[in-house]
């Protein structure tokens, strides 16, 4: 009989096959159209996008040289207004203000005679006096009375040549020239220039205007942007056109998209015709690798995310009704995993579970015993007081381990198993130890194995007690990010160097008497059995150092305790 679970070899199966439908759709739509798409772009549109760019980079240059310019005629005109006020600049002692705005007035005309606009002024260093003009038509009143502001309250030195600042709200490329009795400024709106000749003319998008150390964005409304170091643009070459002026290191970048117009009918027709077959092909090709490939996959993923979460009953069904060969042998083999999986957790609680009850057993009488005894001493010493604190301590103690059968307990619960403990173990050993626990709100309410903190608790005080040594027991346990953070920390005498290494191998230690110790390697299989592989047991200890125990395990609260169980 031929076996169900694999793909059946005859003709019908083959034709359904994932890998026989991707070859015949690539054969069939991709190889073609991918030819066709290459072919007619290649022959139709690279000539015409190529002139194109290269009549939009012959333009953008041809724009920037605008600016450039400029900044050499204004500085070729500084030349000439020195030499024509060099003794009002340098060495006169008086101040005139009719000297001064005839000064300045010079200035304006040498900035109105090119085709860049923004403000000059002269700032009077002997007298602290500021004279400003602008462009004309280029700001309201509001905006000329902030700037004039801005200008005179500001420091107008520089000593990098032109550069760019935010004054009174608008961004500036400007120069300061400073003398004995002035300091000249030059302030051309970087905005405006923008706004005004690239946008948009030339593009529709932002543009990117550096003076070599810091970055502006423009954009298409006119607003600036500084933008910080980690945003500093990084187009590539191809995507963008880039002008530089050497001479003062400032650069412009601008978005290399193209509108080709002049394209002839048949031209658009061909483009529109091959775009709305490769949406249609592109739509169809999506539809079949969705329902062929996507949607098995989302099925399988999901019903892995079901075992994950505990749901280990849940199979994966109807997979003959629409999916291929190779899919549904997928799924078949999930299930039968699924069942295996199933019977081996199964399997690994029902142990878990004989080896706590087993660990009771060994408890109870051995903890009644030695009661009995330290009832019997405190009975002798009259010491009905403590007679009654262990007495309580018992009970709470015996009750919980007798009647508490829950896979998983609040950690609240379980910290009061301890403090039962401690108080009883107190009691049999007086100033012995000390015992400190810190526990947050949040953390009170996490699950965990019953006993898992007290067998660590025990161990530190079977085992770290040093003779003539008061030692501590710090318990402290937190959330973070979805984790509950659990340490137990004791001063006593710590681990030996070969039986921590048993330990943090994850076996059980075999003293030299032959006695197995298996406290702590009983609480990692139970932490694997409930948690698997997401908890973490992390141990450090030395010798007359103490012993640090450290928890990270999952964060389960009490709508998870029956899907982690």
């Amino acid at each position: 009989m031929a076996d169900k679970n694999k793909p059946a070899g005859n003709t019908g199966s083959a034709v359904r096959s994932l890998q026989f439908r991707l070859l015949m759709l690539i054969l069939v739509t991709v190889l073609p159209l991918n030819a066709l798409v290459i072919a007619l772009s290649g022959w139709r549109l690279s000539s015409v996008v190529s002139e194109q760019r290269a009549l939009k980079e012959n333009e953008f240059a041809l724009t920037m040289s605008a600016l450039s310019e400029g900044i050499v005629y204004i500085t070729e005109e500084l030349d000439r207004f020195v030499l024509e006020y060099q003794r009002e600049l340098t060495t006169a002692e008086e101040e005139d203000a009719i000297r001064d705005l005839q000064m300045v007035s010079r200035l304006q005309e040498v900035l109105a005679r090119t085709s860049l606009r923004g403000n000059v002024s002269l700032t009077d260093r002997r007298n602290g006096n500021c004279y400003i003009l602008f462009s004309e038509g280029l700001y309201d009143a509001a905006q000329t009375e902030r700037i004039r502001i801005a200008v005179e309250g500001t420091d107008s030195v520089t000593t990098h040549g032109w550069v760019l600042r935010l004054i009174g709200g608008r961004y500036y490329y400007l120069r300061n020239y400073q003398f004995n009795n002035d300091t000249v400024s030059f302030r051309i709106d970087i905005q405006d220039f923008c706004s005004r000749m690239l946008i948009p003319a030339l593009t529709e998008e932002a543009v990117y205007f550096s003076d070599g150390r810091d970055l502006l964005e423009i954009t298409p409304e006119g607003s600036g942007r500084r933008l910080l170091s980690k945003e500093m643009l990084s187009l590539r070459e191809k995507d963008s056109f880039l002008w530089q002026d050497r001479e003062t290191g400032a650069s412009m970048r601008l978005h290399s998209e193209l509108k080709v117009p002049g394209m002839q009918n048949y031209m658009v027709i061909a483009f529109l015709a091959i775009v709305s077959l490769v949406l249609f092909l592109s739509g169809s090709l999506w539809v079949f690798l969705y329902l062929t490939v996507l949607r098995p996959l989302r099925k399988l993923q999901d019903a892995m995310h079901e075992i994950e979460k505990g749901r280990m009953d849940f199979r994966i069904t109807d997979e003959r009704r629409r999916e291929t060969t190779e899919f549904i042998y997928v799924f078949e083999s999930f299930n039968r995993m699924a069942d295996e999986v199933e019977a081996s957790h199964e399997k690994d609680m029902k142990m878990v579970q004989a080896e706590l009850d087993n660990l009771r057993l060994q408890v109870n009488p051995h903890m009644l015993l030695n009661s009995f005894n330290t009832i019997f001493s405190l009975a002798q010493s009259k010491n009905t007081a403590l007679i009654q604190d262990f007495s309580l301590y018992l009970v709470d103690y015996f009750r919980y381990v007798l009647r508490e059968t829950a896979d998983l307990v609040p950690l609240e619960k379980e910290m009061a198993f301890v403090e039962s403990y401690t108080g009883i173990q107190k009691i049999r050993f007086p100033n012995r130890f000390t015992s400190v626990t810190n526990i947050t709100e949040e953390a009170k309410k996490a699950l965990v194995p019953p006993l898992l903190i007290e067998n660590f608790v025990e161990n530190a005080m079977k085992y770290a007690l040093v003779p003539g040594k008061t030692i501590e027991v710090l318990v402290n346990a937190r959330v973070e990010n979805d984790r509950l953070l659990v340490s137990v920390i004791d001063t006593g005498k710590g681990f030996r160097e070969e039986v921590l290494e048993s330990i943090r191998a994850g076996e059980a230690y075999i003293d030299q008497t032959g006695h197995r110790h298996i406290g702590i390697w009983n609480c990692r299989r139970r932490m694997e059995a409930f948690y698997g592989d997401s908890a973490v047991m992390n141990i450090t200890s030395a010798e007359g150092s103490g012993t640090q125990i450290f928890l990270d395990l999952p964060l389960v609260n009490a709508t998870e305790q029956e899907a982690v169980s």
